[in-house]
């Protein structure tokens, strides 16, 4: 099935930046500029291994290409907590900056005072309402969330035998990622899968906790229930403890989106069939190389799509190399003329 969380203030972004250094190039690589071009990453959260090891990928790219770099995000996936970093960021306007917004629709307006301060802003994971169309981002990079959706439906109605009960269990409505997701799901579910009954979806805020209650009442109230789809990685966190909670691991099949370190452990113990793994260090370069072209005067592509992989205990050591590296082992930049993903991939 392949296919290719307190603020953190941005003073302390340096140390952060000094623990992902693995990706650094030697000056003699460095592209000749007519200028040092800044780059600042803000993430949807810094306590997300998704998100440190797309840092991991952003930095050993702006370091290969000579542009100072700094990292942020709030420490919970919030708006709230993201956009005064956003404003933050913006008074201290480096020329380009990568994003990953909270919020669908909360983070238009703080982007848009940072597009007209002239900062070249590029999407990445998440996305605003008409980013790109709409002139306040140049570049959407992320996975085909859709696709993933779909994907988890596929594996999750083969560990059913395409009957019983699942639910999809999310973070939040309007974000961008994870409304993709479910929808991608749902989508392949009510197209090809009849005899699975899919229960309304239930959100728990980006909280583990929330999502493993979430299981436990909706298992109680659905003696039926035989999948589960957490659409990231804290809601499978908590959807893993209720199961297990339950005392229902194996029988209720979990698929979960991203790949996390911890996700090795669930899919030995059986709490976890299947995860859905993105390539955040990619997005990252990406981001970078696309924010570089931008202040150069060279070809933006609007929009990127990076590859997805669902990993199994069977192929768990074939495609080891997917699982998040939020300590940067093993990142290295990507050279700038390579081909971008295709939308469509």
């Amino acid at each position: 099935m392949r296919r290719s969380t307190a603020v953190l203030a941005l003073p302390l972004t340096a140390l952060v930046v000094a623990a992902c250094g693995g990706g650094a190039a030697t000056s003699s690589s460095k592209p000749a500029a007519a200028k040092h071009y800044s780059v600042t990453l803000i993430v949807g959260t810094t306590s997300d291994a998704f998100y440190q090891t797309m840092n991991c990928g952003a930095e050993a790219e702006a370091n290969m290409l000579g542009m100072s770099y700094t990292y942020a995000g709030p420490s919970t996936f919030t708006p709230s907590q993201q956009i005064p970093i956003v404003n933050s960021v913006t008074a201290k306007h480096p020329d380009a900056v990568l994003i990953a917004p909270t919020s669908t629709t909360a983070l238009v307006a703080p982007m848009k005072s940072m597009q007209q301060a002239g900062i070249k802003i590029i999407e990445v994971d998440t996305t605003v309402t008409n980013g790109v169309k709409d002139g306040i981002a140049l570049s959407s990079i992320s996975s085909n969330n859709l696709l993933g959706g779909e994907d988890a439906a596929k594996e999750l109605a083969a560990l059913m035998g395409d009957k019983g009960t699942a639910i999809v269990i999310n973070v939040d409505p309007g974000i961008s990622t994870t409304d993709a997701r479910a929808q991608g799901f749902d989508q392949e579910m009510k197209a090809n899968y009849p005899g699975i009954t899919v229960l309304p979806t239930q959100y728990d805020g980006d909280s583990a906790s929330k999502a493993e209650s979430i299981l436990e009442d909706t298992y109680a109230a659905h003696p039926s229930l035989t999948g589960v789809f957490a659409a990231n990685v804290l809601t499978a966190e908590g959807v893993s403890a209720g199961i297990t909670h339950v005392g229902k691991p194996g029988v209720i099949k979990d698929i979960s989106f991203d790949a996390e370190p911890p996700d090795k452990t669930a899919l030995n113990n059986g709490t976890i069939q299947a995860v859905i793994a993105q390539e955040p260090a990619l997005e990252g370069e990406w981001g970078v190389i696309e924010a570089y072209n931008a202040l150069t005067g060279k070809h933006v592509t609007p929009t990127i799509r990076t590859g997805i992989v669902s990993i199994t205990k069977a192929n768990e050591t074939a495609d080891a190399k997917y699982f998040y590296s939020p300590n940067c082992v093993g990142i290295s930049p990507i050279p700038v003329t390579s081909t971008p993903p295709t939308p469509s991939s």
